[in-house]
């Protein structure tokens, strides 16, 4: 941020420059949240947080604005208790101020959605996203790159209701509406060419998901760190998809090296352990003896796959 946005140890600024400290701490908050930085993302965003409700109010608008961003970076992070917290307390205050079915509202909503998502709760997160898409629609317009993530989303939830055909119509929309906003080379394209691929390989088109999940990893490696954790997404989508192909070598280096980036992003536990079941069931159709630690080796057995406690090697 430049001098004077009082931050720990630095000067306390003037009225006229709080609002233009705030929005380059903001965006230095969003920019270490992009490359997984979230410790420093989250400090600086709690710490503008904190600095406005002093400023504003607790109940503010700008408070509100703040803590949607944290709930967003909590949904980042894998912490669904506290974007719980943060996301239920941004549209408390935005259905106040601006009204039940205002855009801002549906922001917060469609954040609450994508919580429902990952906590698996499909049903609940699928109902909400008519309303929001509607919402979009009208305050936005029909092409605008927020409607587009809508759209998305209700591919995933088509995806997970087995409706093939009907997450591709989604995810294609999707990425016109966001290659048209952002251009071939983002983040956002590399995960909807995910998307696709793994909607066809979920179809049976395991070469065109191939293809689809490469274009996937070449946006992704352009535009973010080798071992961000998003790589992860499509490297295990084509090991999966390769290894149906029978391609085993080069399925199983694909989950090794998804593995290797959940791991050491130290995150996404859930995704870590589905990620190293298909691993393990890859290795040992190879003929390769699996050997494991305790808990690993009972996650891994209970899934019908043979494995060694490391114990009964060692003798302790």
């Amino acid at each position: 941020p430049p001098a004077g946005c009082a931050l720990t140890n630095v000067p306390r600024p003037t009225v006229a420059s709080v609002r233009p400290c705030r929005r380059a701490s903001v965006a230095l908050a969003v920019a270490h949240q992009r490359s997984g930085a979230y410790a420093a993302a989250h400090a600086l965003f709690t710490e503008v947080r904190d600095q406005s409700a002093r400023r504003h109010g607790a109940r503010s608008v700008v408070v509100a604005h703040l803590e949607l961003n944290l709930g967003l970076l909590a949904l980042d992070r894998g912490d669904h208790d506290a974007a719980e917290h943060y996301l239920s307390s941004a549209r408390a205050t935005y259905r106040r101020v601006f009204g039940a079915t205002s855009l801002e509202v549906a922001r917060a909503s469609f954040a609450e959605a994508r919580l429902a998502m990952d906590r698996g709760d499909v049903e609940s997160a699928g109902a909400s996203l008519p309303e929001i898409r509607t919402i979009y629609e009208t305050a936005l317009g029909a092409d605008h790159h927020e409607l587009g993530q809508v759209h998305n989303a209700i591919g995933v939830m088509a995806f997970y209701r087995g409706e093939h055909q009907a997450s591709l119509t989604a995810y294609s929309r999707a990425l016109d509406i966001a290659e048209r906003v952002l251009g071939p080379n983002h983040e956002e394209i590399g995960l909807l060419h995910a998307n696709i691929g793994e909607s066809m390989s979920a179809a049976g088109d395991f070469d065109g998901a191939v293809a689809r999940l490469d274009t996937s990893i070449a946006v992704l490696r352009r535009t973010l760190a080798d071992d961000h954790r998003l790589l992860a997404i499509p490297l295990k989508a084509r090991g999966r998809t390769r290894l149906a192909l029978g391609l085993r070598d080069e399925g199983i280096e694909d989950l090794e090296q998804a593995l290797t980036i959940l791991h050491k992003r130290n995150g996404q536990l859930l995704e870590q352990a589905e990620t190293r079941i298909e691993l393990a069931r890859a290795l040992s159709g190879a003929g390769i003896e699996l050997i494991s630690t305790g808990g690993t080796a009972k996650a891994i057995a209970a899934e019908g796959i043979a494995v060694r406690d490391v114990s009964d090697i060692t003798g302790f």
